[in-house]
């Protein structure tokens, strides 16, 4: 990928906006595979990540180890005799391969799951880092907008200056009216270089944490978080997050543990039976030579794997029991995440489909007055001052809306995969 980054100022100097061109395509097109590129290319630096997946390949060796059997035991024997009327060298060879029997099959078992668990930790740090992206553009993009904002505010509050300063001139309004609307200007000027830094700041941590080149593709400076280059599935209803969260990785790594459990009851039971190893010798004494097989038992009679078949069967308890507790925890935090999203988007709906929309055309009349004269100052500043706020409040509850959405779906341990699943 490579990009060109084109920088030009606007708003009076207050919004730098980014203008960007790219070879590849851009999010609001397709959101959800230009995801699936940056997440390949995140995953591949993202420390936790690979962890899990150096885990994963250790886990399948030591498993595919497991399978094999175990080398065989080559055995030499040589013995000299001098002894009267009894000399002479006496040579055995013999070799011995143990079965796999006992508690093979139950080890084998073990380290099956032993591989589950730990691509359930792959998927959990892929969840964690596509959270990680989201939350990252959710700041940017919504620095930019309250930098937008804060710019829009300053044009406003100059041409309402400079219809001030007609009025002034015809003795309309009083030099107090004029230096109120001057503070708000000096303010609102004050707020946009504020905004702008904390813009440039969001920008330089998300660049630190997911390279400049996706920053340049997910920043559309001044639009606000939209959430449409985010790769958002559907939400659960609420009556439906225990369904949803089956497929959670610590829900499966906890069941995998589970069976890593009950193959180890099962290897410590298989250990109590005996062990068996077969095998063939050859001897020569003299001028006489013997082939014969050889059966090797071993007799588990003193400890027989008593004491390891106990500790297993609790060890078993315990790992059901966590996941039973794990499905109780993860519904929970999810129920609680849920809920957040759902009040932070009605919020955000109630600000955008009626207050706002009201408020804004009441400026509009309000100014319209003061224009010909018919309202004060005081009273037009007033109703700015309530558009800016319900402005800044509606783009802060849309980014929580999102932040919130983001964390649900970090609670769902929804990984890029599962959501390309559900909203193909």
């Amino acid at each position: 990928m490579s990009f060109r980054l084109l920088w030009s100022s606007a708003l009076l100097g207050v919004c730098t906006t980014c203008l960007w061109t790219a070879e590849v395509t851009p999010p609001p097109v397709d959101p959800a595979s230009w995801l699936v590129e940056v997440l390949a290319h995140l995953r591949a630096q993202d420390p936790a990540v690979q962890h899990a997946q150096a885990g994963v390949a250790v886990a399948e060796a030591h498993t595919h180890s497991l399978g094999r059997w175990d080398d065989p035991v080559l055995g030499i024997d040589v013995r000299r005799r001098d002894a009267p009327g009894d000399d002479g060298t006496s040579y055995e060879v013999s070799v011995l391969q143990p079965l796999p029997v006992g508690g093979r099959q139950g080890r084998r078992a073990a380290g099956r799951a032993a591989v589950t668990a730990q691509r359930a930790a792959a998927d959990a740090a892929e969840v964690a880092l596509l959270a990680q992206i989201r939350t990252d553009v959710i700041q940017l993009e919504a620095n930019a907008a309250n930098e937008h904002l804060a710019a829009t505010e300053v044009v406003t509050l100059q041409r309402l200056l400079a219809t001030t300063d007609q009025h002034l001139a015809i003795t309309a309004i009083t030099e107090a009216d004029r230096l109120r609307v001057r503070v708000e200007y000096a303010e609102a000027e004050q707020a946009a270089a504020s905004a702008s830094r904390r813009h440039h700041a969001a920008r330089a941590t998300a660049e630190r944490h997911l390279g400049a080149e996706v920053v340049a593709l997910f920043a559309h400076a001044g639009t606000g978080p939209s959430g449409s280059n985010l790769g958002f599935a559907p939400p659960p209803d609420r009556s439906d997050l225990a369904a949803a969260l089956i497929a959670h990785p610590l829900l499966r790594a906890a069941q995998a543990e589970q069976e890593v459990a009950h193959a180890a009851v099962r290897a410590a039971q298989a250990a109590r039976r005996p062990a068996l190893a077969v095998g063939v010798v050859a001897a020569r004494d003299g001028d006489s030579d013997e082939i014969g097989l050889l059966v090797d038992v071993s007799l588990p009679i003193f400890q027989g794997g008593r004491a390891e078949a106990v500790t297993a069967v609790w060890e078993l308890r315990q790992r059901t029991a966590h996941v039973e507790l794990t499905q109780r925890e993860l519904l929970d935090a999810a129920e609680i995440a849920w809920d957040a999203w759902h009040e932070a988007e009605l919020t955000w709906q109630g600000l955008q489909t009626s207050i706002l929309p009201d408020a804004a055309r009441a400026a509009e009349l309000d100014e319209a007055a003061y224009a010909r004269g018919e309202t004060s100052v005081a009273t037009l500043l007033a109703t700015q001052r309530t558009v800016i706020r319900l402005r800044q409040q509606a783009a802060l509850a849309h980014a929580d809306a999102l932040r919130a959405r983001t964390e649900l779906d970090l609670h769902l341990g929804r990984t890029l995969g599962r959501t390309l699943e559900i909203n193909p």
